[in-house]
């Protein structure tokens, strides 16, 4: 960050906590001036420093920024970044318990890489250009009943647009396929948790069309078949003798 030294928040014993005798400080450029701002109530104190310039007849943020939400002396929720000209630009961290996002700006649009971590764990990782997703991203998210998915997907333009897989917690493969402005499109692959194909089927611009094709639980065979147009199934029958898929 161009004519920007940051001072992190640092935690001495003896301070009193954060924000207290030891408080941290930024150092301003050239042109600035330094503006600490603390506010008080019953159950927190939020303290935030920053530099102001002169700017278009008013004074803008400037430089780095530092943030602090203290509850009975700890830190609940700290942000650091910066601004130029008013605006966000350049790596900013937030931090909320374990939950920590790290991303970047440019004339305040989230532009370039991200990530976002909880205990450690990263649960978003790609980059945004102008506030939209682009290019490889890695998304772990919730599904219900407490189980958990890792999604591998490319965007074009702030959509998913290219190939996706998707694995649960142990890394096992579940499915994947690939999207195109947003929607499914494609052959789409569904597996079991020892890695046999359990059936795939067709989409075309999100909707099912196409045939489906589900696979004997314990050879590749296929041993039944449905076919689907614009969504709705038209047909299904059971292969007496399992065949090999044809692609």
């Amino acid at each position: 960050m161009t004519h920007i030294r940051m001072v992190l928040f640092t935690v001495v014993l003896g301070c009193g906590g954060l924000f207290a005798a030891c408080a941290p400080s930024v150092s301003c450029p050239t042109g600035t001036r330094i503006k600490k701002v603390t506010l008080h109530s019953a159950e927190h104190t939020r303290i935030s420093h920053y530099c102001l310039k002169e700017g278009s007849g008013r004074e803008v943020r400037h430089g780095p920024y530092l943030f602090g939400h203290l509850v009975g002396g700890r830190t609940r929720l700290m942000k650091r970044g910066g601004y130029r000209g008013g605006l966000r630009h350049g790596r900013w961290v937030l931090r909320k318990g374990d939950d920590v996002v790290e991303s970047h700006f440019k004339e305040d649009y989230r532009h370039g890489l991200h990530r976002r971590t909880v205990a450690g764990a990263v649960v978003e990782s790609g980059r945004y250009v102008r506030t939209l997703r682009e290019g490889a991203w890695v998304l772990v998210k919730s599904v219900g009943g407490g189980r958990v998915e890792t999604e591998q997907v490319i965007f074009r333009g702030g959509k998913r647009h290219g190939a996706a897989r998707y694995a649960d917690a142990q890394g096992r493969l579940l499915r994947r396929g690939s999207w195109a402005k947003g929607v499914r499109h494609g052959r789409w692959t569904y597996f079991q948790p020892d890695g046999r194909t359990h059936h795939d089927e067709q989409y075309q611009r999100g909707v099912k069309h196409g045939l489906v094709r589900y696979y004997d639980p314990h050879f590749p065979l296929v041993r039944r078949t449905c076919r689907y147009i614009q969504g709705s199934r038209e047909s299904c029958k059971d292969i007496v003798h399992p065949m090999p898929p044809r692609h």
